[in-house]
């Protein structure tokens, strides 16, 4: 362990985390309610979990493309939480809990306030998760990844959640079509 702390900071290559990893939880992260929740934000550190850009460099995951639904080009832990064009009514309330802080990837995920407004966000859009990305018509998840899928089916509030999330997406989908179709900016 004392190794890998001193090499760590020197390392180049392999970092999509940013900050010095620690090997203690936050207290927030360590006693929230939510285990998906607290699972998804670290996920979301590390770049590793549910959103294309890391998903589509996995063959077996069927996802081709890293773009995000919202015609970004890649969709990435941080566009995600900070830039998605699709979850700006969720972040303006997380902005606003953060407040006077501006709205960073580093205070969001690694700051008190930042956390407690993340977990929020992550909850509230249930981003980021396998039932989230299932969820969309347009996103296919199968071979390889067989989890149980008791997170989802039998559970009617994820199945509800799902359903919104699938026409929410289409609907944003299809106004930023006809937004670029009409020679705006979309």
């Amino acid at each position: 362990m004392e190794t890998w702390k001193r090499r760590w900071p020197k390392l180049r290559t392999g970092r999509s985390y940013e900050g010095q990893p620690g090997t203690n939880l936050h207290p927030l992260l360590r006693n929230h309610k939510s285990r998906r929740t607290v699972s998804t934000l670290i996920q979301m550190r590390t770049g590793h979990g549910y959103n294309h850009a890391y998903l589509s460099r996995i063959p077996a995951t069927q996802i081709e493309t890293p773009k995000c639904p919202c015609g970004y080009r890649s969709q990435t832990p941080k566009h995600l939480l900070l830039y998605c064009e699709l979850y700006k009514r969720q972040r303006k309330v997380m902005q606003d809990s953060i407040k006077p802080h501006p709205l960073t990837w580093r205070i969001a995920l690694f700051t008190t306030r930042g956390l407690k407004a993340s977990l929020t966000f992550l909850e509230e859009t249930g981003m980021a998760t396998r039932a989230w990305l299932i969820g969309s018509k347009n996103l296919e998840c199968d071979g390889g990844w067989r989890h149980r899928d008791n997170e989802v089916e039998g559970n009617s509030e994820e199945e509800e959640r799902r359903g919104e999330r699938a026409e929410e997406v289409e609907r944003e989908a299809g106004r930023r079509r006809e937004e670029r179709e009409r020679g705006g900016v979309g």
